[in-house]
């Protein structure tokens, strides 16, 4: 006995009946869902077709309108200003006009470069200048004035504690000064 003549799973059939129904559950559409409110707490205001064109039809004649409105306007400022650039202007005035416009461009021009000029040239800072004598003499007593301050702090530190006040001094003084002057740091 070969393999290909033992079937090992039962083969499922169906009915036509069965088939049937199987194909126009797969092939219906679904049902459009509802939508939910978009505010549950508010009712939604649903309108007719017929209300819906009207409003349509308004906010379209209210828009050409607006638009037209808008067109004329602009057509009016143009013939405005066709009518102003016709108007004629006295040689003088002419001059005056043209003499303002080019003082200002040259003056503008002019404080551009001096500008231009300060923002990228190097300039290097004004530092204070002192004179050599003096810069020596303050090098000089500050110098001494340290060596002053060392000193100090060198006496305060080794000689102040050893000094004798009293003419004599207790055998343990003694003792703490010794350690003080033979330890190194």
């Amino acid at each position: 006995m070969s393999t290909l003549d033992h079937e090992p799973y039962q083969v499922q059939r169906i009915s036509k009946e069965e088939l049937e129904k199987q194909i126009l559950r797969l092939t219906r559409r679904p049902e459009p869902a509802a939508a939910p409110p978009a505010n549950p707490q508010c009712a939604t205001r649903t309108m007719t077709k017929d209300e819906l064109e009207k409003m349509k039809e308004r906010l379209y004649t209210q828009s050409m309108q607006l638009k037209e409105q808008k067109r004329k306007q602009m057509e009016e400022e143009q013939t405005r200003e066709q009518l102003k650039a016709t108007a004629t202007v006295s040689s003088d005035e002419l001059k005056g006009i043209v003499g303002r416009v080019y003082t200002e461009a040259l003056a503008r021009k002019a404080a551009n470069l001096e500008e231009g000029k300060k923002q990228y040239l190097f300039h290097p800072p004004e530092s204070k200048k002192i004179p050599l004598k003096a810069f020596v003499h303050h090098m000089y007593d500050e110098g001494i004035e340290k060596g002053k301050e060392r000193e100090k702090k060198l006496y305060d530190k080794y000689l102040a504690p050893t000094e004798i006040h009293t003419g004599t001094i207790s055998p343990i003084q003694a003792a703490e000064s010794a350690a003080r002057l033979s330890t190194k740091k």
